[in-house]
């Protein structure tokens, strides 16, 4: 299940970013990995080098949970939200 949904969003990031690429300078992706449980900047990481080294003019930002862990084991900050204002993705 978690293979099948890794590959349908590249298949639609890939998609976006072939069509959308070169028109108004670099295409922008913000990821943004919150969890504590499960590692996801780990992966996200591998995969925004895949996205910079596989197509042209994209330019992905990694935004990454952190501070204290509240009640509920939640992180308490995620610093670079302001990259959201600016991205196409």
């Amino acid at each position: 299940m978690i293979k099948n949904t890794l590959f349908l969003s590249a298949m639609l990031i890939g998609s976006i970013l072939m069509s959308a690429c070169g028109e108004k300078g670099p295409f922008k992706v913000v990821f943004i990995s919150g969890s504590n449980e499960y590692f996801s900047d780990i992966s996200l990481l591998k995969y925004k080098e895949y996205l910079e080294n596989n197509y042209e003019d994209v330019e992905v930002t990694l935004l990454q949970a952190g501070g204290e862990l509240n009640q509920k084991h939640e992180y308490s900050d995620l610093p670079g939200l302001e990259a959201l204002e600016n991205c196409d993705l």
